[in-house]
C-alpha cells in the first residue's frame, strides 16, 4: 500500500531586499525608507526598521488591540495564510456546540472522553468558550493606550 504525501512548499529563502546592509554599515527603514546604522535598526522580516517606525507600529497595535503579525510577509505568503473566523461565525459555531451538548445529553451519552469527563460537558465547555471568543471578536474589546495630554 503506497500513500500520498502532501506537496511540499518551499518557501523562497533569499534575502530580501530590505536586508542589504552597505560598506559603511548603513541600512534602508523598509517602512519609511530612511537610511541609518545598523545598530539604530530593528530587524524585522523583510529588513531593518528605524526606531520611529517601530515606535508607530507598535502604537498602532495598541490602538487596534491586536497585532498585525503579518506585516513582515511578502503579499503571497500573506494570501496563503488561512482566514481566521469572525465573531459572528464563531457564535454561531458555539450555538452549534450548546445544542450539540444538549443532543447528547438528552441522549444520555455519557462516554467519557477524556479524562473522564463526558462529552456533552467537553460540547459545554467549546460552545461557551467559542461565544465568549466570538462576543469580543465583536465588541471590539481591546487594549487600548492611553497618551497623557500634558
Amino acid at each position: 500500500m503506497r500513500r500520498e504525501h502532501p506537496d511540499i512548499i518551499v518557501p523562497d529563502l533569499s534575502k530580501p531586499a530590505g536586508s542589504v546592509i552597505d560598506a559603511a554599515g548603513m541600512v534602508t527603514c523598509i517602512a519609511c525608507g530612511r537610511r541609518l546604522r545598523i545598530a539604530r535598526a530593528d530587524i524585522v522580516g523583510l529588513g531593518y526598521r528605524c526606531g520611529a517606525c517601530t515606535a508607530k507600529a507598535q502604537i498602532a497595535e495598541l490602538d487596534r488591540g491586536e497585532a498585525d503579525v503579518t506585516a513582515n510577509l511578502t503579499p503571497s505568503d500573506q494570501a496563503r495564510l488561512p482566514r481566521l473566523l469572525t465573531g459572528p461565525q464563531l457564535i454561531l459555531l458555539g450555538i452549534g456546540c450548546l445544542v450539540l451538548a444538549v443532543l447528547l445529553w438528552i441522549a444520555n451519552v455519557g462516554v467519557p472522553v477524556w479524562r473522564g469527563i463526558p462529552a456533552p460537558v467537553w460540547a459545554l465547555i467549546a460552545g461557551s468558550g467559542s461565544i465568549a471568543i466570538g462576543l469580543t471578536r465583536i465588541r471590539g474589546w481591546k487594549r487600548r493606550l492611553v497618551v497623557p495630554t500634558e
